[in-house]
């Protein structure tokens, strides 16, 4: 073996969707690459999937992790876990989310690797802006910016976030950064049909919480739900909070309407993508939403909140619309104007497909990725 790889992940459906794509390109054949994934994947609902992955020849290890927590002392098992799997030596890790990213940094004090820091989303510490929130990011940044040794690479999915550790943070040195457009789509299975006109489908993929904007399609759906001429469809897990039990409610709601359909999780997504009319996202804020990403392939218009990430994928008056958080009227209008003005739906239809062939096809993201790492020695 010539060089050894970790990759630490927080899920395994997510790695086998889009994760293992990039991690693809490094040569198995002669070189060790060893997945790690939390504990809970260790079980027989995932053993095909597990078994998948080591028949293609990666290793596999798991470690505790607890998600959506900051629990003191579940994060000192997390690090403990993560340490004494890590023991035995690697030349590179590579990790994602800003939870595991800050895990890494502190176990390589004790190791020599050089580490590949994704960020594929800054989530939920900015999105609330509240003093605790601030101040917490505060402390993540500052932390970053003082253990992360100088061969760290960092890999961002838009490029505002990377302006935004760099330039004006000055977290991370540049010269050492990359914002890659995303994960990529692949436009060979999404690719846009023609649809049935009768009745216009709205679509939305996303988790089940406020920072997605849920609650906003949600009171947009309120101004459609007796116009059987429109239907609503909203995929994605629920997040078990209280915080979010009232979207909950709602949805469960809704769903007993002919015009409303919600799944938690759908197999084939691109029969949904096949029969949508249009994709919306409300969210406050994206790293490259995949959702967007494959809407983009597909052929459809998109409606989605003027936040980072979404600009990156959504031009006014191009391909779609850009609304403001908190506005399902504005969610409305534009549904309307999308229904009524076929040259404009048209030419918004044909605009995406554009985009994903010229800047979100995943060869050009991957290719960019490979000669990032190529050029910085790690292949």
């Amino acid at each position: 073996m010539n060089k050894k790889y970790c990759v630490i992940n927080n899920d395994l459906t997510y790695f086998n969707l889009h994760r293992k794509k990039f991690i693809n390109i490094i040569d198995k054949k002669n070189n060790k690459i060893t997945l790690f994934f939390p504990q809970s994947f260790n079980s027989p609902k995932y053993e095909k999937n597990i078994k998948k992955l080591l028949d293609e020849g990666f290793q596999i290890k798991f470690f505790f992790l607890k998600r959506k927590n900051i629990n003191i002392l579940y994060e000192l098992w997390t690090f403990f876990t993560l340490f004494i799997r890590l023991f035995e030596g690697y030349n590179y890790a590579y990790t994602s989310t800003i939870k595991l990213n800050l895990h890494l940094i502190f176990l390589n004090l004790f190791f020599k690797s050089t580490l590949i820091l994704h960020f594929s989303g800054l989530g939920y510490f900015y999105v609330n802006n509240k003093f605790l929130i601030r101040l917490i990011r505060n402390i993540i940044e500052n932390l970053f910016k003082y253990f992360v040794k100088k061969n760290t690479l960092c890999i961002f999915e838009n490029t505002e976030d990377l302006e935004y550790f760099t330039n004006k943070k000055k977290v991370f040195n540049d010269n050492n950064c990359l914002a890659i457009n995303g994960v990529g789509v692949n436009i060979q299975k999404f690719h846009p049909i023609i649809k049935n006109k009768s009745i216009f489908n709205v679509l939305m993929v996303s988790r089940i919480t406020y920072e997605k904007g849920v609650d906003d399609y949600l009171s947009c759906y309120e101004y459609f739900k007796f116009n059987q001429n429109y239907k609503f469809i909203l995929i994605g897990p629920y997040e078990k909070n209280k915080k979010n039990n009232k979207l909950l409610q709602k949805i469960k709601l809704y769903n007993k309407n002919n015009n409303f359909e919600y799944h938690e999780w759908i197999n084939n997504i691109k029969t949904y993508y096949d029969i949508a009319h249009a994709s919306i996202l409300p969210s406050y804020r994206e790293g490259l939403s995949v959702f967007l990403l494959e809407s983009l392939a597909s052929g459809l218009p998109i409606i989605s909140t003027n936040v980072t990430g979404n600009k990156a994928l959504v031009k006014e008056d191009y391909n779609g619309y850009l609304v403001n958080i908190n506005s399902p009227n504005e969610i409305k209008d534009s549904i309307m104007k999308l229904r009524k003005n076929k040259p404009i739906y048209d030419k918004f239809s044909t605009n995406s497909r554009i985009l994903a062939n010229q800047i979100f096809d995943e060869n050009i993201i991957i290719q960019k990725f490979k000669k990032f790492l190529t050029d910085k020695k790690i292949l």
